[in-house]
């Protein structure tokens, strides 16, 4: 027997069940844009409590007590903590192997006017490879 999951998301459009359709959502105050189809995370009524632990743990200074100045967000999806966690960071970094996914996260950022993201369609697990190394900016 074959099996299917029948995912309704509930976003400005009210509940979507075309997994083709654009939808848009907030999230603290951002404002997200997707393809219902795509992952972003299910439960919106606990994902400002997700962003904030992310920003709280990442946030705290090193071991040797020098503050963060970048993130990495590997599986980014469509920007979530990457753009919810941007105004705490230099540069935030967005890796994902779903190119539709990075093209959103990129949109999202411009929609949010959030300038210190970049995203890139990727192998999160090869970013950590020696040999390859992921040019984010001119400047880094």
């Amino acid at each position: 027997s074959k099996g299917a999951t029948l995912l309704f998301r509930d976003a400005n459009e009210g509940v979507v069940t075309d997994n083709n359709q654009y939808v848009t959502t907030e999230v603290d105050d951002l404002t997200f844009r997707f393809v219902a189809g795509n992952f972003f995370q299910n439960n919106p009524y606990m994902l400002p409590v997700m962003t904030k632990h992310v920003v709280d743990v990442s946030t705290k200074k090193s071991a040797d007590g020098n503050e963060m100045t970048h993130l990495i967000d590997c599986y980014c999806g469509s920007g979530l903590f990457c753009l919810s966690s941007a105004k705490y960071f230099k540069l935030c970094a967005g890796i994902e192997i779903n190119e539709k996914a990075i093209e959103e996260a990129t949109a999202n950022a411009e929609l949010n006017s959030v300038n210190n993201c970049a995203f890139v369609a990727a192998s999160a697990e090869a970013i950590f490879e020696s040999k390859n190394k992921v040019k984010l900016s001119s400047d880094d």
